[in-house]
């Protein structure tokens, strides 16, 4: 006999948000009256704070899902019984940016410099009412985007990457990519 027959279900345990309380003493001398004071911890700046877990939480519900920032706190209540308002997850997104802006940085000056050929597109999308535009750059490994106001020459001038790249772009023969930086190389028309 010794067959055991087994079978597995697979589930979440409830999700609870932990609090997490850091206590600095504040002890003052009894012969001198020097006041003393235990630092809390670097990333514990604020009385009442979100963890960098919930943050990312946020930013990866509104931005990499594209759910919109009111859904995305209505998420985090059903979830995490932690409801967050408009401004807890805008401000959540806008500190990730700051962070990954050096990478970002690097990324692009990397889409500057490949001997690789780029590969460029925009498309149309709305933003507050009007139409904006998601510009694309992108090699077989790396990929930007980035919003602009702008289509055209005067994006690429913002953006700052297409006027300063010198290797091959590959486009779909819209009029702006004809306006390249001085000693540019355009192919047209390659597949991705």
């Amino acid at each position: 006999m010794g067959d055991d027959e087994r079978r597995q279900v697979f589930d979440i345990p409830p999700v609870r948000v932990e609090v997490i309380e850091h206590r600095a003493g504040v002890k003052r001398c009894s012969h001198c009256g020097q006041v003393n004071e235990v630092e809390f911890p670097a990333e514990v700046s604020q009385p009442v704070q979100d963890s960098p877990a919930i943050k990312a939480q946020r930013v990866y519900f509104n931005q990499y899902h594209h759910i919109s920032v009111e859904r995305t706190g209505e998420i985090m209540a059903d979830l995490d019984e932690q409801p967050a308002g408009d401004g807890t997850v805008v401000k959540a997104g806008v500190q990730v940016a700051e962070q990954i802006a050096p990478v970002n940085a690097a990324l692009k000056e990397h889409l500057v410099q490949t001997a690789e050929p780029v590969h460029l597109d925009e498309t149309g999308a709305r933003v507050a009412g009007k139409l904006h535009w998601f510009h694309v750059a992108r090699t077989s490994m790396l990929t930007h985007l980035e919003l602009n106001a702008r289509r055209g020459v005067k994006a690429h001038d913002e953006i700052g990457l297409l006027p300063r790249r010198t290797g091959y772009v590959v486009h779909d023969d819209d009029a702006s990519y004809f306006s390249p930086a001085p000693g540019s190389q355009t192919a047209m028309d390659e597949p991705w």
